[in-house]
């Protein structure tokens, strides 16, 4: 999208017409996912080098 558009993923047609008459589960939308921290925890730490050790 150009021209100044702050819009980049829009919905278009999202639902099939009167069999369904549903929009089906997992569809992919528009909006952010992602970009979260995430912490993960227990760990092994199998090896530590330090910079400058021999």
């Amino acid at each position: 999208m150009t021209h100044g558009s702050k819009s980049h993923r829009e919905h278009g047609s999202i639902g099939s017409a009167t069999t369904p008459s549903r929009v089906y589960p997992g569809l992919k939308m528009a909006g952010q996912m992602g970009n979260v921290r995430m912490t993960v925890k227990n760990q092994t730490m199998l090896k530590l080098r330090l910079a400058g050790a021999s």
